[in-house]
C-alpha cells in the first residue's frame, strides 16, 4: 500500500505511534487522553494541528458519538486506518531515526510498538536481549516447534522433497535460535527478522506436508505471542 509521505513529519508520525501504542487501530480513543499523552512532547495546539493534518491525509479518522466525522471534535474520539498503520510501517525505517532525533527523551515503548508489525532490527529496543524465563510457556512452545521442523529437516537430508531453498541455512538459523532459547537468552532482533520471516515462509513453502507446515505455522504464532507479552 504506497502512501504519499509529503507533509508528514516527524511530529506527526509521533502522534500516529502513541495512538497505535494504545489500541488507537483496533480501537478508537479520546482525543482529549491522547492530546495529553503527547502534551510532555508536543503542545496542545501543535497537536490539534497533526490530527489535522493526519485527517486530512486519511491517516487517522474521527469519530463524534460514536459516528465518524469531518471536524476535529475535541470532544470525540480517533483512531488509525489502514492507510494509518500502513503508513507506519512502509516508513518506520525513516521515520524513527526522525523521531527519535527530535524527541531524544521519549520512552523505548513508544516506537518499540512497532516491533509486532515489522521485521525490523533499527527499532529501537529490537536488538536487545530478553529472558525466555520472563515467558516461559511461549518460548517452550516455539522451541518445541523449531525441533520439530528441524527434525523434519533432517529426515528429509535423502529424501529431498521439502521445497526448502538453501535447508542447511535454514537449519543453521534453527539451530541459533534453538541455543539461544537454551542459553535463556534471546536477541529480539533475531525473532523480528530472522525467525518470525523464516517460519512463516517453510509454512508456505511446504504447505503440502502437513508436519512441518503445522510446526512453522505454530512456531510463527509463538513468536507472535511473545512480542505481544513483551510489548
Amino acid at each position: 500500500m504506497f502512501i504519499d509521505k509529503g507533509g508528514i513529519t516527524e511530529r506527526e508520525y509521533l502522534c500516529l505511534l502513541f495512538i497505535l501504542q494504545n489500541e488507537g487501530y483496533e480501537y478508537t480513543l479520546a482525543i482529549q487522553d491522547v492530546l495529553k499523552l503527547l502534551s510532555p512532547w508536543i503542545s496542545r495546539t501543535d497537536g490539534i494541528e497533526s490530527f489535522n493534518t493526519l485527517h486530512g491525509r486519511t491517516l487517522i479518522a474521527f469519530f463524534d458519538k460514536g459516528k465518524r466525522c469531518w471536524d476535529l471534535p475535541l470532544d470525540g474520539n480517533v483512531g488509525l486506518t489502514a492507510y494509518g498503520l500502513a503508513f507506519l510501517i512502509n516508513y518506520a525505517n525513516e521515520y524513527v531515526e526522525k523521531v527519535n532525533t527530535a524527541y531524544n527523551d521519549l520512552p523505548d515503548s513508544i516506537v518499540a510498538t512497532l516491533i509486532p508489525f515489522l521485521e525490523l532490527s533499527a527499532v529501537p529496543a529490537a536488538d536487545r536481549f530478553v529472558r525466555t524465563s520472563d515467558n516461559l510457556p511461549e518460548f517452550q512452545k516455539l522451541e518445541k516447534e523449531l525441533q520439530t521442523i528441524k527434525l523434519e529437516l533432517i529426515k528429509d537430508k535423502n529424501k529431498d522433497e521439502l521445497p526448502i531453498p538453501d535447508k542447511e541455512a535454514v537449519l543453521a538459523d534453527i539451530d541459533g535460535m534453538l541455543a539461544q532459547i537454551k542459553d535463556g537468552m534471546v536477541r529480539l532482533s533475531d525473532l523480528t527478522t530472522r525467525i518470525r520471516p523464516l517460519v512463516r515462509e517453510i509454512a508456505e513453502w511446504c504447505k503440502d506436508f502437513m508436519i512441518i507446515a503445522g510446526a512453522a505455522g505454530a512456531a510463527y504464532l509463538a513468536v507472535q505471542n511473545i512480542l505481544s507479552k513483551i510489548f
